[in-house]
């Protein structure tokens, strides 16, 4: 699980922070299922009252809605946008592999775009074809004459892609 200091998301969100900088940040969360160790958001005045069972080590707010924070907060422009890119920052997706995995299995009349990536123990049969910018994850199965458009992503060995017919 990724994590960040409390100090360290604010620079990268240039947020204005107040408290301590040390807090460690694990996940985004709502008011209600905020947790130790979560940050949560404020935007609406009306739901400050949610703020006194609310258990986020951290919330994120405007100026003006600073009063109401019980902890450390941050204090940005745009709370929405700033929720967003926590998101991404803790976002837990696993990473695709880099370029072609050595224990992958990919036929030679296969047909791969740029950048294509293609995980550990991964297969694709004859005839593929991968457009750029696809990501096979590790242990995949691409059947016989399978088509994948760009930018798609694949995950996890339960996506076993048998054969298709053009459509």
């Amino acid at each position: 699980m990724p994590s960040i200091r409390l100090a360290d998301l604010a620079q990268q969100l240039d947020a204005e922070l107040h408290g301590d900088g040390d807090i460690v940040i694990t996940a985004v969360a709502s008011m209600q299922s905020a947790k130790a160790g979560h940050v949560t958001f404020l935007v609406n005045p009306k739901y400050r009252e949610h703020l006194s069972a609310c258990e986020a080590s951290a919330i994120v707010l405007t100026q003006d809605l600073l009063p109401f924070a019980k902890g450390a907060a941050l204090v940005v422009k745009n709370p929405y946008l700033t929720y967003a890119r926590m998101a991404q920052i803790l976002d837990t997706t696993p990473q695709p592999a880099q370029d072609i995995a050595p224990s992958a299995v990919v036929s030679p009349s296969a047909t791969l775009g740029h950048n294509v990536s293609i995980g550990a123990n991964a297969v694709i049969e004859s005839d593929v074809v991968l457009g750029d910018n696809v990501v096979i994850g590790a242990g995949c199965f691409v059947g016989k004459k399978t088509k994948i458009g760009a930018g798609s992503r694949l995950w996890g060995e339960r996506n076993h892609l048998p054969r298709s017919r053009d459509r």
